[in-house]
């Protein structure tokens, strides 16, 4: 008879006052509360009948066969998605350009002397090596296209000849095309945006504001009226494609982030039409570092705001999933995929743009496989990682962190980021609908 165990990556989130557990698997994604007695069924066990478990437990990773050593197995699928040179999967960052109208006092491209741009023949030479790409990988079923700058909408032209080549090919080889961009939202007025979708097949759109109009201005380097400008074209293509608006907080703006949902969700009225999503500025550019929180601070912070957000009836425009399972830290760090700037190099990560020390190959060479890639892609995994309950959660951490910026893992923040999403989902769930979650419903990421 099969024997199992308890998996390793079983965490404990918290207890109710019925005695209940909330469990978390970091390596499945699967959630579920669990009775003193089903939990004793399994709880620390190193051997376990078949018959004597749930067949939920197993099919949801709660536990797993004895002879399997989840941390081994984990690294040969991170082994076979970092290596895979016929992946079913393609990913390009594609900047058309590293000019903007604005100047982020936190952006990385302030450390980059050359404002690149794509001319029409360089966009033909882009789309020769991505065609090439996929000439040669049969597998591909899905291409994804991330259009990053720069200030992307700069370039509309090259974004079209670009997308309309791409999407061509795709559909002669019944391959599926996604693309999604990032930018300040200045241009993306409605025209544009229906352009951007029906032109280019754009679905989802990124924005970021930093604050209220004052703040906003200042982190920027443009005139307040910009913010007002920007929002009133969120509120023009929200229903056009996904709209996510990314909220930078630092030291000087994070008392005025609760006003500015406010101002977005409910005098602009996008409750529930776009998703906020709050994030943590690094020290990429010239700013003052003082004004920047920890990682930790800002997790506490952003899981205040978003159950006080939650409070208010904004649930269904925050962020409220499970994340993901992370084999490897970033979709990017993956053999046959690339970040393309204008320059026509090929990078392991957009943060890399615009400085050839960390190319990894050019549009008409190809990959180069130098020392950078292998920095990126060729790495052990630290001893402390392979003991540690949340590794499937975060994959070691984010490479160009470690590689370029020589930044460690930060893991308190990681762990606290990730049961705080897990309490926010919780009280989600029970919210939306509008009943306890029982020891009978298991979620995962997939939900």
């Amino acid at each position: 008879m099969e024997k199992y165990k308890e998996s390793f990556f079983n965490i404990e989130i918290k207890k109710d006052v019925d005695g209940r557990t909330l469990v978390y698997n970091t390596n499945s994604t699967a959630l579920s509360w669990f009775t003193e007695d089903v939990y004793k069924s399994f709880k620390d066990k190193t051997s376990i009948c078949k018959d004597e478990i749930l067949q939920d437990l197993i099919k949801h990773g709660f536990v797993v066969n004895s002879n399997i050593d989840e941390i081994s197995l984990i690294e040969f699928q991170r082994q076979q998605y970092l290596y895979n040179r016929f992946p079913s999967e393609l990913r390009y960052v594609i900047a058309p350009t590293m000019k903007c109208n604005m100047k982020c006092e936190y952006c990385f491209e302030n450390n980059i002397l050359e404002k690149n741009t794509m001319s029409l023949s360089d966009a033909k030479i882009v789309v020769t090596f991505i065609l090439e790409q996929l000439k040669q990988n049969i597998n591909v079923k899905k291409i994804y296209i991330f259009w990053f700058g720069g200030e992307p909408c700069l370039e509309m032209d090259i974004i079209k000849y670009i997308s309309q080549e791409l999407i061509m090919n795709c559909e002669q080889k019944g391959i599926k095309y996604n693309s999604t961009m990032v930018t300040n939202g200045f241009y993306l007025n409605r025209e544009n945006a229906l352009f951007l979708k029906e032109i280019c097949h754009i679905r989802y759109v990124q924005i970021t504001l930093d604050g209220m109009a004052k703040s906003y201005a200042n982190a920027k380097g443009i005139q307040e009226k910009v913010f007002y400008e920007v929002t009133q074209n969120i509120v023009n293509i929200c229903d056009v494609f996904g709209v996510n608006v990314r909220i930078n907080i630092t030291k000087s703006n994070k008392e005025e982030i609760l006003d500015l949902c406010e101002y977005l969700l409910k005098r602009l009225k996008l409750k529930g039409k776009i998703e906020i999503y709050f994030a943590h500025v690094r020290g990429y550019g010239t700013n003052n570092r003082d004004n920047l929180l920890t990682n930790l601070e800002f997790q506490k912070l952003r899981h205040k705001l978003e159950i006080e957000l939650i409070d208010r009836g904004y649930i269904d425009s925050i962020q409220h999933s499970l994340k993901e399972r992370a084999i490897v830290s970033c979709a990017s760090m993956q053999m046959m995929s690339a970040a393309i700037g204008p320059d026509l190099r090929l990078y392991r990560c957009e943060h890399c743009f615009g400085i050839p020390e960390y190319s990894i190959g050019t549009c008409i060479e190809g990959f180069y496989r130098n020392k950078i890639d292998n920095d990126f892609l060729c790495y052990h995994i630290p001893q402390k990682c392979k003991k540690c309950k949340y590794f499937p959660a975060c994959a070691t951490g984010c490479r160009e962190d470690q590689v370029i910026q020589k930044r460690t893992v930060e893991c308190k923040a990681i762990k606290n980021r990730l049961v705080n999403n897990i309490e926010t989902y919780v009280v989600y769930k029970e919210k939306v609908k509008n009943k306890e979650i029982t020891k009978n419903d298991i979620f995962s990421a997939d939900d």
